[in-house]
């Protein structure tokens, strides 16, 4: 069946070689079909020796000639036509079909009738019917298709425009951050400086390590989560210079590969674990990085310990302008998801998680 019916399904123009066993296949399909087209017109009448005989003579004629017609100028009209815009394309084919069938119902027709001797009734005022309606339809049809190309035209454009603002919406919030992060740590390096200028000097190489990635993340959609994780491990490093043993870290052994997140996003979530949560506690305590995944995509987590009586209430954490605020509304543009930024707490914990994708999807 596969293949009888290759003959209306080609997309390419076939050569002069091909076509001896293409016209062999149209007519096999015309003398199989030729016979039940008959019995579905004529009921039982048609079936007798001398009525079969002529369905399968007129279905094989009649193949041919629409095979040739529509099958055969089909790809010639759509190898013209290559490279034009929709609406031309989808013109010229409708109008081309709009004479081609009829004119090879015509051809079929002429021939059938003078072997067999049969009158197709009002054949004549059939074709012109026929021809009429194709002209009408393919312009017709023709203005929808330029009209439709216009309007995806024009929705391409204003998809174009709402990416590109929504991309600088982005980098804007991220380069809020850049100030904001160096204006602490300058100020953890600056308490060192009298009690501990060794490891003061040993913070700013790692501070001016850090700056030269956050140039390269402000200026990129997205980082590797290494990338990132690496980068907060030297900000670790300068606080734990700062809080000594009250500060421990707990990171996973490994990360997994290629999963993508908008740059200094996980930074100020462990900042303000360490400036919120560790920072209050006596005994200091654990900021603790895990991931997690899940059905279609990662998700990180940043837990750490809390004074049981000092719980955050979720609407303090994102206020307008705060850095937390901020990676919020960047997680939203990345992730086009209302509510990316997730908080939950316990007795003595809390913790806040977003989402990552195993490769870059970016909706900014």
């Amino acid at each position: 069946m596969k293949w009888l019916f290759a003959i209306w399904r080609m997309r390419q123009v076939p050569t002069v070689r091909e076509l001896p066993g293409l016209y062999l296949r149209a007519v096999v399909f015309g003398v199989l079909t030729g016979p039940l087209f008959s019995l579905l017109a004529a009921g039982s009448g048609a079936f007798s020796l001398p009525g079969m005989l002529a369905a399968t003579f007129a279905g094989a004629v009649f193949s041919v000639s629409f095979f040739t017609a529509c099958g055969i100028g089909n790809l010639l009209v759509r190898r013209a036509t290559e490279g034009q815009p929709t609406a031309i394309r989808g013109t010229a084919s409708i109008g081309f079909n709009a004479v081609a069938a009829p004119l090879a119902f015509t051809a079929a027709a002429g021939a059938v009738s003078s072997v067999l001797q049969v009158e197709f009734p009002w054949l004549w005022r059939t074709i012109v019917i026929e021809v009429i309606a194709g002209i009408v339809l393919s312009v017709v049809i023709g203005s929808f298709l330029k009209l439709k190309e216009q309007v995806e035209r024009a929705q391409a454009e204003v998809r174009e425009k709402e990416i590109s603002t929504a991309r600088a919406q982005a980098m804007a919030l991220q380069a809020q951050i850049n100030p904001h992060f160096f204006f602490n740590t300058l100020n953890t390096i600056s308490a060192l400086i009298d009690s501990d200028p060794g490891t003061a000097q040993k913070m700013i190489g790692l501070m001016a390590g850090m700056f030269r990635y956050t140039f390269g993340a402000s200026t990129s959609t997205s980082v590797t989560l290494e990338e990132e994780v690496g980068f907060v491990r030297d900000y670790l490093a300068i606080e734990q210079a700062r809080f000594g043993s009250r500060l421990r870290v707990d990171f996973p052994a490994e990360l997994p590969r290629a999963v993508m997140i908008p740059g200094l996003v996980l930074q100020p979530l462990v900042e303000n674990a360490v400036q919120h949560g560790i920072a209050e506690l006596i005994d200091g305590g654990t900021v603790r990085l895990a991931i997690a995944k899940e059905e279609l995509s990662w998700r990180i987590t940043v837990h750490n310990s809390a004074d049981p009586g000092s719980i955050p209430d979720p609407a303090m954490l994102f206020k307008p302008g705060h850095a937390l605020d901020n990676v919020r509304k960047r997680l939203r543009l990345y992730t086009g998801e209302a509510e990316p930024l997730r908080f939950a707490a316990g007795s003595d914990w809390v913790e806040l998680s977003f989402p990552a994708n195993s490769a870059a999807k970016v909706t900014n």
